[in-house]
């Protein structure tokens, strides 16, 4: 249901009938190389965990499994999945890597970056999203919810003009920005410097105190 990637090695995860695990990579460093399952999570690591390993070819672990609920990725290895579903969907970045999912569906969905890699979802189908910002990468989400929330404390930007949403907040008190996609209902609370841009013609409820703006757009 779980999976954490705290190396350097890309992770490509394909949701399939059974379980699997299948590493691409040169000889010489596949004995450094550890997956292990505790509570349900696949953990990828190097043993030991400070080693730095040299290699020509960016080595790529491939995973199956019928469920991937949460993806975890805190270093500098990127993380790409085909489907991700269950009642909760959690994403959480905090390294330099990138993440990214062509499909997500879900009750609650839970984007989470504290580090400087993006998370994209390409096609995101739930009925509420969290996303939170408080590092330097960017959240990129397309697709349908009907509520959403919104929090910036970094310097990423949301990117969701293509997120169509019925009620939102967004709360910014860093220097990212958020492109939103609302049809209903805003509360928008900044006081920082990053701006809410909003596509739509929502009623929009506004508190600011910083030097950001709501600006409306096409």
């Amino acid at each position: 249901d779980q999976l954490e990637n705290s190396t350097s090695f890309d992770v490509v995860y394909k949701q399939a009938d059974t379980f699997g695990i299948r590493i691409s990579a040169e000889q010489n460093i596949m004995n450094y190389i550890e997956t292990n399952v505790y509570d349900d999570c696949l953990e990828i690591r190097t043993s030991p965990a400070s080693i730095c390993l040299d290699y020509h070819e960016q080595p790529v672990v491939m995973v199956s499994s019928p469920t991937l609920k949460k993806a975890v990725n805190s270093g500098s290895g990127s993380f790409i999945a085909d489907r991700m579903t269950g009642e909760t969907v959690t994403i959480k970045n905090s390294g330099s890597g990138d993440m990214s999912a062509e499909l997500i569906e879900s009750d609650d969905f839970e984007s989470i970056l504290s580090g400087s890699g993006d998370i994209d979802v390409q096609s995101l189908l739930c009925l509420n999203t969290d996303i939170v910002i408080s590092g330097s990468g960017n959240t990129s989400v397309a697709g349908d919810c009907e509520t959403s929330h919104l929090k910036i404390t970094g310097s990423g930007n949301i990117y969701g003009s293509d997120m169509v949403t019925g009620t939102s907040s967004a709360i910014i008190s860093g220097s990212g920005s958020a492109y939103t996609n609302i049809e209903e209902y805003l509360n928008g609370l900044i006081s920082g410097s990053g701006n809410i841009y909003v596509k739509g013609d929502p009623e929009i409820e506004q508190t600011i105190s910083g030097s950001g703006r709501i600006i409306k757009i096409k």
